[in-house]
């Protein structure tokens, strides 16, 4: 829902979703996921962040999160889908 938010131009909207839920060390406030849903929220999380340069060094955080997922599932299924759909938002 996030990464939909950022291509619609609803930058302010998500990141005040965005704020109520990522603390600003990059852990997540009341959010109890799978790490299928937490890969997914940190795609989301990125593109958000994206829009607003001063955010680097959070994004890079998060990436490395999510790279990091995104090399577990892809060692379990025997493929390199997560890290394409990583590759595809960060490029």
């Amino acid at each position: 829902h996030l990464r939909y938010m950022v291509r619609t131009g609803a930058h302010a909207q998500a990141r005040i979703h965005l704020d109520t839920v990522l603390a600003p060390s990059g852990e997540t406030r009341s959010l109890k996921c799978t790490p299928f849903h937490r890969f997914h929220f940190l795609r989301g999380a990125i593109a958000v962040l994206r829009v607003d340069e001063k955010d680097a060094q959070r994004v890079t955080v998060l990436v490395q999160e999510a790279s990091v997922l995104a090399q577990k599932f892809d060692e379990r299924n025997g493929g390199n889908a997560f890290e394409q759909m990583l590759a595809g938002d960060t490029n």
